[in-house]
């Protein structure tokens, strides 16, 4: 099929008159059409720079204990001190000497020297030799006279035998710190 010359001119001129129509004056925008499909994922972009510090935090709760260090080295030697107290020192025995009558009975004691403390005491038959005497210690105690000022050893003796006898009550004492 073939166009005639005639056709082609005026379709010519209806295209430049439609194509003036639209050109003339500016029309109002129609409405907005509905949301196209989304678009496929583009590539990730550059990282950006590192933004400003933050504010510090709230501190934390304290931890549990570590472990114990080494020891440490040891340190110099010390000075020598000051000699102490002495402790037990001006240790000595007295000895009192009492007679108890065949069948009698004594409760005496032996004193300590003042600022001297008892540390032990006892009583025995003085000057006869070994062999049973027939005495008896009911008491051997220490104790303090004078509100605390004297110390001595008290002993109380019972005298079982026909004959007398001669008691010796001691006490040993020293100064003691």
């Amino acid at each position: 099929m073939r166009l005639s010359k005639g056709f082609i001119v005026l379709n010519l001129l209806l295209v430049i008159v439609l194509f003036l129509a639209g050109c003339g004056q500016p029309s109002e925008p129609g409405p907005i059409g509905p949301t196209g499909p989304a678009g496929p994922q583009g590539s990730t972009g550059p990282q950006g720079p590192a933004g400003r510090e933050g504010a510090a935090g709230p501190e934390g709760p304290t931890g549990p204990q570590g472990p114990a260090g080494p020891e440490g080295p040891a340190g110099p030697e010390g000075r020598i001190g000051p000699a102490g107290p002495c402790g037990i020192c001006g240790y000595e025995r007295v000895t009192e000497e009492y007679f108890v009558p065949a069948g009698g009975f004594i409760r005496e004691t032996a004193l300590c020297p003042t600022g001297k403390v008892v540390l032990g005491g006892g009583a025995q038959v003085v000057g006869e030799g070994t062999r049973n005497f027939k005495t008896v210690i009911r008491e051997s105690v220490g104790g303090t006279i004078g509100g605390g000022a004297q110390y001595l050893w008290l002993v109380a003796i019972q005298n079982d035998d026909s004959v007398g006898h001669n008691i010796g009550i001691f006490a040993f004492c020293a100064n003691a710190q």
